[in-house]
């Protein structure tokens, strides 16, 4: 079975870090009726339980991936736990401190960017 996730990124207030909005486990036909199509046309989307104003949306990224999002998200954790303790203190210094998020494991090895291909599908260019 196939997984589709999208990360919906909000345009920043001030000097605000952005809000990712993070829906996963959807079904790709889904993501194109109902939150690609009403992007390009302007409308409101429902995302991650928030509705938001295709004008307040930066950026939207779709992928897909033949695990369901908490397994890609586990299978991330597991490699963090298993990297060696001067890699982990990388992490610490780099600020990427603990566990990974489910938007960075959405974006990992595990699941390809199909974000084009949506699209595409949305406005009915092949």
């Amino acid at each position: 079975m196939s997984y589709t996730h999208v990360l919906v990124k909000m345009n920043a207030a001030e000097k605000a870090k952005p809000l990712v909005h993070v829906e996963s486990d959807l079904d790709e036909n889904f993501v194109v009726e109902h939150i690609i199509k009403p992007f390009i046309n302007g409308e409101v989307i429902f995302i991650d339980g928030s509705r938001a104003r295709s004008e307040d949306i930066a950026k939207i990224s779709v992928y897909s991936s033949e695990k369901c999002g908490l397994e890609l998200h586990d299978e991330e954790n597991g490699k963090i736990k298993q990297s060696s303790a001067r890699a982990r203190a990388n992490r610490i210094f780099s600020g990427n401190v603990g566990m990974t998020t489910l938007s960075s494991a959405i974006k990992g090895e595990g699941s390809q960017e199909i974000t084009r291909k949506v699209f595409n599908q949305a406005m009915g260019v092949s």
